[in-house]
């Protein structure tokens, strides 16, 4: 995971007791949209990045989590958590796709 799940507790500001099934399944969500809105895979290490590169899974320009992508990804999981979906045309929150904008490939 990109994001550990207390994190992502803390982020919300809730205990994660009673929706954790429910706040596991929408970070699993926001973490894939973050990467699909991309156009590429992320990974949480460059060690986990080196692998799937040695076995061609990594796909094209491959790269290591950041804290820009993280802080996308903790936005998602708020507009997933909180409104239900929503968000810009392509599912992303403004924000959030405002912080990872500059990574995005071309054309995507």
């Amino acid at each position: 995971m990109l994001v550990d799940f207390e994190q992502a507790c803390k982020h919300l500001r809730v205990d994660g007791l009673d929706d954790a099934q429910d706040i596991r399944q929408k970070l699993v969500a926001a973490e894939v949209r973050v990467q699909m809105f991309l156009d590429r895979r992320v990974y949480e290490t460059q060690a986990l990045l080196d692998a799937a590169v040695a076995a061609g899974t990594a796909g094209v320009k491959p790269m290591v989590c950041d804290d820009l992508i993280r802080v996308a990804i903790l936005l998602t999981l708020t507009d997933l958590y909180l409104n239900r979906g929503g968000g810009t045309g392509d599912g992303m929150p403004k924000a959030a796709a405002d912080y990872v904008r500059g990574y995005r490939l071309q054309g995507a």
